[in-house]
């Protein structure tokens, strides 16, 4: 079989693998000849590439590392955030990897953008699972860390599609978000007392980076668990080889170089080193070019022939190994000039999105303590928040610590007396602070006051997260 851009297929190629949707429902089987409706069809449907079946590519024959069958029950299981399943899962596929024997991995993912998350959950598992299987750790820490890999990203389920799938990149306060996914990950499984710790500490700690510079904990080298170390080597891989709508797959090639650059500083070089060595820069039925202009199809890629794999010809359909002294002076074709422009443009894009936010103080001023519990909940991971009861608790609370960058004030349960009036006014003007209010519709008597005293701005509850958020946002801009 020959893997193929799904640009590049043309009528009358014969398909060498199922095509499937996300559910492993067969969208066009094997062995079926392409026409222009299919492939327009399969373009449509996002499908990135294809397997097909020529003369170049006769006698390569490639397995998924896992059945159909397995995958699909997979997919749906981490959709349904369905953990007992997702346990079952883990036993099978560290089975039938056992039982297979795998210790590389060729067949490449063909996926549509709107489950990559599900699909990107089982890649993660079945790479850790082969990886785990060449460092021989035992049946049981397999079945964790497989466990584990499925788990790790259930957070993001909870996160909006569309910054998920956000065409362009995202904005410093949306990558703050998608950084909650690890804790909120782990929240879902955190009281269950049926899944050990190993597997609990791996989800909550799947971005931590060796030189201690990932998240949450901000953990180095040996304090980061050992699955959570394998799981941060494949997750990543995925993500780069993966299409997404706002950039093109990464080359295994390419990949892989990221990976080793990143060996002591974001990955542990040992779990690198593992992954090089299991799963194939140059995987079987991938095209390659090679120094002299040769453009061949790798056709084994094992062991000594992982950096130097044996190809064969597209000219003549001559088999030629690159690890043979004939060959030592042929080095195959990196990246080209635009690749790596492509390459230094994301990465000035990642440093943006990952630029270090300013944490603001905000001070909620709430009798009761219910809003300041939902608004702390859901952007805590944008600004550091301080809970006062009253008008009077917080104007302690700015003679101790200092004033804050601004004030959220419930005014159910405050009694809108002239005397509250003026102390708010007082702190609001005193310090200097601005002050979004929050009431419900029924306290437009109150709201009123607060307009009379100067101050505009006020949501009415119940109010959206995401709408406050963007009140917050504007409010602080004339800070900046």
């Amino acid at each position: 079989m020959r893997y193929l851009q799904i640009e590049r297929a043309f009528p009358g190629m014969l398909l060498g693998s199922d095509v499937l949707d996300s559910d492993g429902r067969i969208l066009i089987s094997k062995n079926t000849v392409l026409t222009e409706q299919f492939i327009e069809r399969l373009i449509n449907l996002g499908i990135p590439a294809v397997y097909v079946e020529d003369k170049l590519s006769s006698g390569v024959e490639l397995k998924p590392p896992i059945s159909p069958v397995l995958r699909s029950a997979g997919l749906t299981a981490v959709r349904n955030k369905d953990i007992d399943s997702c346990r079952l899962i883990a036993q099978k596929i560290v089975q039938e990897i056992l039982h297979n024997g795998y210790h590389s991995l060729d067949m490449q993912d063909l996926r549509t953008f709107d489950d990559y998350t599900f699909a990107h959950s089982v890649n993660v598992a079945v790479m850790s699972c082969i990886i785990g299987f060449g460092m021989e750790l035992s049946d049981d820490t397999l079945i964790d860390l497989v466990f584990a890999a499925l788990l790790h990203d259930l957070g993001k389920l909870d996160i909006p599609t569309e910054i998920l799938n956000k065409p362009g990149h995202l904005t410093p306060e949306e990558f703050a978000l998608i950084k909650t996914h690890p804790i909120r990950s782990y929240e879902i499984i955190e009281d269950r007392l049926d899944i050990s710790s190993h597997v609990k500490t791996a989800v909550l700690c799947h971005h931590e980076n060796y030189d201690g510079s990932g998240y949450p904990k901000g953990l180095a080298e040996q304090d980061i668990s050992l699955l959570a170390r394998i799981i941060h080597v494949t997750d990543v891989y995925d993500a780069l080889t993966s299409a997404r709508p706002y950039k093109k797959p990464y080359s295994p090639y390419a990949a892989t170089e990221i990976l080793e650059g990143g060996k002591g500083t974001t990955f542990d070089p040992e779990i690198v080193d593992a992954f090089v060595k299991y799963v194939p820069i140059y995987p079987k039925g991938s095209e390659i070019e090679l120094s002299d202009g040769t453009v061949g199809l790798v056709i084994e890629n094992s062991e000594e022939h992982n950096m130097r794999p044996i190809i064969r010809r597209m000219e003549d359909m001559a088999e030629i190994d690159l690890n043979s002294s004939e060959y030592r002076d042929i080095i195959i074709t990196r990246p080209s000039a635009q690749d790596y422009f492509d390459l230094l443009e994301e990465e000035e894009q990642r440093k943006q999105m990952t630029a270090p936010l300013t944490r603001y103080r905000i001070m909620v001023v709430d009798y009761i303590g219910d809003s300041y519990r939902e608004i702390s909940e859901k952007l805590n991971y944008l600004y550091e928040f301080q809970w006062a009861k009253n008008e009077t608790s917080a104007e302690g609370f700015i003679q101790k610590y200092g004033k804050p960058d601004m004030l959220l004030v419930d005014i159910d349960g405050l009694e809108m007396s002239k005397d509250s009036n003026r102390s708010m006014l007082s702190i609001h003007i005193t310090h200097e602070i601005p002050v979004i209010v929050l009431g419900s519709y029924k306290d437009v008597t109150t709201i009123t006051h607060f307009r009379q005293m100067g101050i505009q701005n006020y949501v009415l509850k119940p109010f959206h997260i995401i709408y406050l958020q963007s009140e917050i946002r504007n409010k602080l801009e004339t800070l900046r």
